[in-house]
């Protein structure tokens, strides 16, 4: 609406346009949170759900990204959305507003990453095969026609870069030759997502370890709890592996940006093995949630981008 020059509205945004960015980035998280909220208050009292909600952002990187405009945070948020009206369909709640929901988020997630349709896809194909008793053929209908609907500006993009809609954007010619290329050795990638000093998953959100907990309550959980993870546990695993296989699977960031979207099915399992271990380790618990929280500020309160033009070497995802 503005009436100045855009070369004067790119250097001096008017101040309508600067809140109205600032309250869509804080926005598209908090509303990753209530979706959150929402799926852990199907498993657990509202106190319980309600903690758990807020550990997830001032845990883990999550919040590093809260802030930054990144396709990885808004894709992160909208499969907090996929995980929660999955989880309602699997336990029967509105099945035909839950399978139009999850075909609404789950689109929109992958709008904003592509490299996601592979695998979270067909795992949201499995929690619908489970719960097609509860789903009409009208209903699975309308739910495919909402996802195509919401795609649809993305295979028009991604048919005009690489000439087919299929292939994501991403996948040019130009960006496969760099750092996109599927040339990587998986296991290095893998030890460097999860594991390593700079990047690593679990070093930069330590709290994500207690997923490893999920073996021993796994046969005492809802069986709907466990159609969830286990569907959208392989499709994150999948994912990974695809990330782990490119040539710099650590672009640049806090943590491994990359696994962001998948943020949520990680929370998912590490939050099961909290609630577990809560009672019988409570001291444990609560000091490992205390030390991720201080571990999580720093990317909150400080511009860790200038590390790239400040210190040599910063982008290399192989550094300590």
């Amino acid at each position: 609406l503005s009436l100045a020059p855009p070369a004067e509205d790119i250097r001096n945004p008017p101040a309508l346009s600067r809140v109205g960015v600032s309250l869509t980035g804080a926005f598209v998280p908090s509303l990753g949170c209530y979706w959150l909220f929402r799926l852990f208050a199907q498993f657990w009292s509202a106190r319980a759900a309600f903690l758990l909600a807020l550990a997830f952002p001032t845990t883990t990187i999550f919040i590093a990204y809260a802030r930054a405009a990144w396709d990885v945070m808004p894709a992160a948020a909208l499969m907090c959305g996929v995980l929660s009206y999955s989880a309602s369909l699997l336990r029967g709640e509105a099945p035909s507003r839950s399978a139009a929901m999850v075909a609404l988020t789950l689109g929109a997630a992958c709008s904003f990453r592509f490299s996601l349709v592979p695998f979270i896809l067909p795992a949201a194909c499995g929690v619908f095969a489970a719960a097609r008793r509860r789903l009409s053929v009208r209903s699975l209908v309308i739910s495919a026609a909402i996802f195509l609907a919401v795609m649809v500006p993305s295979l028009i993009y991604n048919n005009i870069r690489t000439g087919s809609p299929l292939r994501p954007a991403t996948a040019s010619a130009q960006y496969l030759e760099g750092n996109n290329a599927l040339t990587g050795s998986i296991p290095s990638g893998l030890a460097g997502l999860l594991v390593s000093p700079n990047r690593g998953l679990f070093a930069c959100s330590p709290i994500l370890l207690f997923a490893l907990a999920m073996p021993f309550p796994w046969r005492r959980l809802p069986s709907d709890q466990r159609t969830l993870l286990s569907w959208y546990g392989g499709g994150a695993l999948a994912y990974t592996l695809l990330i782990a296989k490119m040539a710099n699977w650590g672009a640049f960031g806090w943590g491994p940006r990359y696994l962001i979207p998948v943020l949520p099915v990680v929370f998912l399992a590490a939050a099961t093995g909290i609630k577990y271990l809560f009672h019988p380790l409570k001291p444990l618990v609560m000091t490992a949630i205390g030390v991720c929280a201080v571990l999580s500020l720093p990317p909150a309160v400080v511009n860790w981008h200038l590390a790239t033009t400040t210190f040599h070497g910063a982008a290399d995802p192989h550094a300590s």
